[in-house]
């Protein structure tokens, strides 16, 4: 009798400590549950702050730039759909029409270049040189080849007086727009071109070598203003007004250089957290060693990210830094790996970048 009262005791405490054990388990699930509700309206409530801010963005931005007003009107009421948000949209893209189409003549085209006025249009076709167009007439203004075979870049003159031209050599080659004949021409290196720049006041054109250095030729005279050694360097942004020439190096570095010099202003460090991950990527893969640079659109900014494209390592972009080009300091940073990314823009508040992540979300 003893043993058997002591067997119903033992179960029935077994019985209360299991309900105990399930009590307790529900209510973690409840409270999980009720974090995850919390964190849902929290992240809807960012979204919705967030489309309203990109909405009002895309209002500010549609006479500068209507191409970047729709992508923030567009992607401002998918984030918070409304009344508002749809007629914002709608304005952005309610005037967008086709004017004409210009039809290829010879393969896809490296790089297109309007004049000042946008009156002409010169396409530089991969594979047949420098093809000028009529806006107008909606015609091609001269059918023959020009003076280049493999156009890398494509501008036009400050005076309009040339084409300016760089092909895979490093020639930079100024033909007539309208007879594409040759005028000028300034000799690449005997090296392979890595990247080049035409300067937004299409005075200079930047290249960069693949054995290292850069240097900038003056469109009017032909002659190299400067020339800087150092590592190659493929990613390049320039902006005029403010002086400055911005190089992602294959060290991981960034270097601020004064574009009327030559003089580097600041070298910055953008190497990833994980170096021996940089270290493991080949010296002759410039491209994936080599940081992103953008500018902002007074000069002040400058945004720097990584992206190793490597297999064993995953692609991602590492590292978005903001900097300040005056005193090469960080002024704002996200540590945290994205998917692969690519930057599109500064945002016309000044504050924020927009970059395209693989999902084909913004963020």
């Amino acid at each position: 009798l003893v043993a058997s009262v002591a067997t119903v005791a033992y179960a029935i405490r077994e019985l209360d400590v299991a309900k105990k054990i399930r009590d307790e388990r529900d209510a973690a699930i409840e409270a999980r549950n009720d974090a995850d509700a919390a964190r849902r309206e929290a992240e809807r409530a960012a979204d919705i702050a967030d489309g309203a801010r990109l909405s009002a963005l895309a209002a500010t931005a549609l006479e500068s730039d209507p191409g970047l007003a729709a992508q923030l009107a567009l992607r401002g009421a998918r984030k918070a759909p409304s009344e508002h948000a749809t007629t914002t949209a709608y304005s952005v893209v309610r005037d967008l029409h086709e004017i004409v189409t210009l039809h290829g003549l010879y393969g896809p085209a490296a790089s297109i270049a309007w004049n000042a006025d946008a009156t002409r249009l010169a396409d530089a076709v991969m594979e047949a040189g420098i093809v000028p167009f009529d806006r107008e007439r909606a015609e091609r203004l001269r059918r023959a080849r020009g003076p280049v075979d493999m156009v890398l870049r494509l501008a036009w003159s400050a005076d309009e007086a040339a084409l300016v031209a760089v092909d895979g050599a490093g020639n930079v080659v100024q033909p007539d727009p309208g007879t594409l004949a040759e005028v000028r021409r300034t000799a690449g290196r005997d090296d392979r071109l890595l990247a080049c720049a035409v300067t937004d006041d299409r005075r200079s054109v930047v290249r960069s070598w693949l054995a290292g250095g850069l240097d900038v030729v003056d469109v009017a005279t032909t002659q190299t203003r400067w020339a800087l050694p150092g590592p190659p360097a493929s990613r390049l942004a320039v902006h005029s007004a403010a002086g400055v020439l911005a190089a992602g190096r294959a060290d991981g570095s960034v270097a601020l250089i004064d574009l009327a010099s030559g003089a580097v202003l600041h070298a910055l460090d953008c190497t990833p957290d994980d170096r021996d991950a940089l270290d493991r990527v080949p010296a002759r893969d410039v491209l994936p060693r080599s940081p992103f640079v953008a500018l902002s659109a007074d000069g002040r900014l400058l945004a720097t990210w990584g992206e190793l494209r490597v297999r064993d390592l995953g692609t991602g972009m590492e590292r978005l830094r903001l900097w300040d080009t005056s005193s090469g300091r960080v002024v704002a940073e996200v540590p945290r790996r994205f998917g692969w990314s690519d930057l599109r823009t500064f945002l016309p508040d000044g504050r924020s970048v927009l970059f395209l992540r693989e999902d084909a979300d913004q963020e």
